[in-house]
């Protein structure tokens, strides 16, 4: 077995010559059979090797001889040992989540605290190819994609999985070479747990009745489906950035953009929108999402507001574009403001930045190259220095802010030039706005410069006047909110 984990770990990549590993062990016979493989390999490998064992509170006496096992057998193996207990019928109680939820939530935060404390790079833990069949029918019971079809994969850092290709035969039998007496979990036997009854009624009926390789088979399926999934993951990152555009606590999101790709793409970019709004996509299931899709993509449907109870989420539609966020979120940011100085690029809020600096025309194209190979120009503009009284400030626009934008022939409110193009109320604080010492409005994004500019650009090359200009360049997200388009 030993050979095989080897194996594994050179196949899978799942830990480097000098690295820390912490093992969770609960002195089961996987997680025993872990920790004796790797402290008899861990030489061969050039790791350290630490064991963790959380007591869960749930079994009483036979819990506390599991952690005693565990103790005598580290200490046997010479492998250092942390513990902890951690009442989980209390903490399922105040999550109201299923026990086995919260033993989950419990191991994996011990673990990897016991990991950030002892600097380990990975969670090494006793995962078998018949842990990987179960869980794929349950994913399967549960109505899974096909990221569900292929279980969990073998390295998830921190978390690797040794064990990822053997079986609990293979355990059983090396836990019996090596003169091992792993404890046995009683709850193991509960039927009232599902992985409990996928264990011992579902596929003992399906290897009798169906096919009595039937965990071969399912592997194959898991192998073929993480292997097209990880295709599908790969056209998503390609295309997410022309359809989604992140922001801070919100995503943007191309009708069109959305509309003209597959239904499979389509469900998968709009779960990554929903999952970098949200954090998580509990409660975010087909239904939902196909709901979600249904309304942005609809080619009749008129801007505004609506709500999902569901997902706590709520959709702004404005233009070809719409606006996810969590429900109560909606308020504009704080107001703020900040100084620019001379010639430095100064970062603003939902990821522009802001350049400014008085010289004339060659000191000038010299400046603006160098400011220009950082990426995003989206504004430059030059003034002359009556014009642009410096120091300048970037803020967020104020109600009642007026400007003269060039090619307009007069006076206007910036809350008519947000309306205009379509930037929703909800983002407006993000637009950055470019004032200078008298407080007078040079630039709005890109949306707006001031009429007395005596150059404007879009990055492209210019002949500059020869005197001494006040220049100014703003560079940001091209698409997204705060670009307003």
């Amino acid at each position: 077995m030993t050979d095989r984990i080897l194996e594994a770990i050179a196949r899978y990549r799942l830990f480097e010559p000098g690295q820390r590993v912490v093992a969770g062990v609960s002195g089961g016979p996987d997680s025993t059979a872990l920790l004796h493989a790797l402290w008899s390999v861990k030489s061969t490998l050039g790791i350290d090797l630490i064991a963790a064992h959380l007591n869960h509170g749930f079994r009483g006496a036979e819990a506390e001889g599991d952690a005693a096992y565990v103790a005598d057998l580290c200490v046997r193996l010479g492998v250092p040992l942390e513990t902890a207990f951690v009442d989980v019928p209390a903490l399922r109680k105040r999550l109201r989540i299923s026990a086995q939820e919260a033993a989950r939530e419990a191991r994996h935060a011990f673990l990897r605290r016991v990991a950030a404390e002892a600097g380990a790079e990975r969670l090494a833990l006793a995962h078998t190819s018949d842990d990987r069949v179960e869980t794929i029918l349950l994913n399967i019971i549960r109505g899974c994609g096909i990221d569900g079809l292929g279980g969990f994969p073998a390295l998830e850092p921190p978390i690797a999985r040794p064990l990822y290709d053997l079986t609990r035969a293979d355990v059983e039998a090396y836990c019996a070479s090596q003169g091992l007496e792993p404890r046995r979990d009683s709850s193991n036997n509960d039927l009232k747990y599902r992985r409990n009854r996928v264990r011992a009624e579902l596929l003992p009926n399906l290897r009798t009745y169906y096919n009595p390789r039937v965990q071969e088979a399912i592997l194959r399926l898991a192998d073929i489906a993480s292997a097209d999934n990880e295709a599908l993951e790969a056209l998503v990152d390609d295309a997410f950035s022309k359809v989604v555009s992140p922001g801070a606590g919100y995503a943007e999101i191309d009708r069109n953009a959305l509309r003209a790709q597959p239904l499979a793409l389509r469900r998968r970019l709009l779960r990554a929108g929903l999952l970098h709004v949200r954090g998580d996509l509990a409660d975010v299931g087909l239904e939902s999402l196909d709901r979600i899709l249904d309304r942005i993509t609809a080619e009749s449907r008129a801007g505004g507001l609506w709500r999902e109870s569901e997902t706590g989420l709520e959709l702004e539609l404005h233009g070809g574009r719409v606006t996810v966020r969590l429900q109560g979120t909606g308020a504009d940011p704080e107001p703020w403001r900040i100084d620019l100085a001379g010639g430095g690029i100064v970062d603003l809020p939902d990821g522009w930045r802001a350049a400014c600096r008085a010289a004339t025309d060659t000191d000038a194209l010299v400046w603006l190259e160098e400011v220009s190979a950082q990426g995003g120009a989206v504004e430059v503009a030059a003034f002359r220095t009556e014009d642009a009284r410096m120091p300048l400030a970037a803020r967020s626009w104020r109600p009642g802010d007026r400007m003269r934008p060039m090619g307009c022939g007069g006076s206007r409110k910036l809350q008519d030039l947000f309306v205009d193009r379509k930037v929703p109320r909800t983002q407006r604080a993000r637009v950055p706005v470019v004032t200078d010492a008298d407080g007078r409005i040079l630039i709005v994004g890109s949306l707006a410069v001031d009429e007395r500019a005596v150059v404007r650009t879009a990055g492209h090359r210019f002949q500059a006047p020869a005197e001494e200009l006040v220049w100014i360049v703003l560079l940001g997200p091209v698409r997204g909110a705060g670009s307003a388009g």
